[in-house]
C-alpha cells in the first residue's frame, strides 16, 4: 500500500482497538462482576448485549442519513460519543446502570464500525483492500493480545473500572492524530440522494441475490462468534479448569496467532481471490470452533495451543467488502 493509505490504516486499525477493546474486555470481566454485584447469568448477558443491541439500531438508522455528512465528521463525532460512553462506565453501580451506560455506548459504537469499513471502501482501491483489511482486523488482534490481558490484569489487581479507563485515555491520545491525518472523505455529498432514494436503495438489497448471501454470511458469522465469546471466560474458568488468573493467556495467545495470520491471510486474498480464501477459512474454523465448545477439563498448554489456532480471524479478514 501507499504511505498514505498505511497511515490511514495504521490509525483506523487503532482506532478499531479501543473499540473493539471496549467491547470485548466487558465479557471476562463477568467472573469479576457477577459476583461483586450479585448478578445472574442472565442479567450479566443483558449488559453485554445491550451494548450489541444498540449499535445494531444506531448502525441502522445510520442507513437513511450517514451519506448526508462528511464520514470523516461523522466518525469522529461518534468517536468521541463512545469515548464519553466508556468514562460513563465508571459511574455505573449496578446492573441496572451498566446496562444504561452500555447502551449510550453502544448507540456510538455503531456508527464507528459503519465509517471505518465506508473510509476503507471509500480510499482504499479494491485491489489492495484486502491488505488494508488485514491491518484493520490488527486492531482486533491487538485487542487481544495487549489489551484484554492488561485488562484483566488491571482488573484482577485493582479494580474491574480500570480497563475502562486505559481504553478512554488511549482514545483521548489517539483523538488528535485521527483529526491531523484521516482525509475528508465526502465525494459522495457531489451526488446527494432524497429520503425517498435512500428507502428504495435499502429495499433494493433485498432484491438482489448476491447482497443478500453476502450479508446473511455476514450476520451468521458474527452471530456465531458472539454466541460463544462472551462466556468464554467463564467457561474456561468453572469447566475447563483454568485459573482465573491464566484467563488472560488465552486472549494472549489467540491474538498473536490472529495478528500474524490477518496480515497473511489478508494478501492471499488480494491474491487468489476473496470467495476462495473466505470459504476456506470459515470452513477450518468451524471444526475448531466445535471443539472449543465442548473442550472437557484440560491442562492449560493445550487449551492454549488450541486458542491459538482456533482463535485466527481469517472469517473475519474475508468479509465481503464489496456488494
Amino acid at each position: 500500500m501507499k504511505r498514505q493509505e498505511t497511515i490511514l490504516v495504521l490509525l483506523l486499525a487503532l482506532l478499531n482497538f479501543t473499540h473493539i477493546l471496549d467491547f470485548m474486555i466487558m465479557m471476562p470481566l463477568g467472573n469479576i462482576l457477577m459476583p461483586k454485584w450479585q448478578l445472574s447469568t442472565s442479567q450479566f448477558a443483558l449488559i453485554v448485549s445491550g451494548y450489541s443491541l444498540a449499535a445494531f439500531c444506531s448502525s441502522f438508522v445510520a442507513i437513511f442519513f450517514a451519506d448526508k455528512f462528511d464520514r470523516k465528521k461523522l466518525l469522529l463525532f461518534a468517536y468521541f460519543g463512545f469515548l464519553t460512553g466508556t468514562l460513563g462506565s465508571l459511574l455505573a453501580t449496578g446492573h441496572v446502570s451498566m446496562t444504561i451506560v452500555r447502551i449510550v455506548t453502544g448507540i456510538f459504537g455503531g456508527l464507528i464500525g459503519a465509517q471505518v469499513l465506508s473510509i476503507i471502501g471509500d480510499v482504499i482501491p479494491y485491489e489492495r483492500r484486502g491488505q488494508a483489511m488485514g491491518l484493520l482486523m490488527g486492531g482486533f488482534a491487538l485487542a487481544s493480545v495487549i489489551g484484554v490481558p492488561l485488562g484483566l490484569f488491571l482488573a484482577n489487581n485493582f479494580d474491574w473500572y480500570f480497563p475502562f479507563i486505559v481504553v478512554a485515555g488511549v482514545g483521548l491520545i489517539l483523538y488528535p492524530f485521527l483529526l491531523k491525518y484521516i482525509p475528508n472523505v465526502n465525494a459522495h455529498l457531489n451526488h446527494p440522494v432524497d429520503l425517498r432514494q435512500r428507502i428504495d436503495n435499502f429495499f433494493m438489497i433485498f432484491r438482489n441475490k448476491t447482497q443478500v448471501t453476502a450479508l446473511a454470511f455476514s450476520m451468521l458469522m458474527i452471530m456465531g462468534h458472539f454466541i460463544i465469546i462472551p462466556l468464554i471466560n467463564p467457561f474456561m474458568v468453572y469447566n475447563v479448569g483454568v485459573l482465573q488468573e491464566n484467563t488472560p493467556l488465552i486472549y494472549l495467545f489467540g491474538g498473536i496467532s490472529a495478528m500474524i495470520t490477518a496480515q497473511i491471510v489478508g494478501k492471499l486474498a488480494d491474491r487468489f481471490g476473496k470467495r476462495q480464501v473466505f470459504v476456506l477459512s470459515a470452513t477450518v474454523s468451524t471444526f475448531f470452533v466445535f471443539f472449543i465448545t465442548n473442550m472437557p477439563v484440560m491442562p492449560l498448554f493445550i487449551v492454549l495451543v488450541t486458542f491459538a489456532i482456533g482463535l485466527v480471524q481469517l472469517p473475519d479478514v474475508q468479509c465481503p467488502d464489496r456488494l
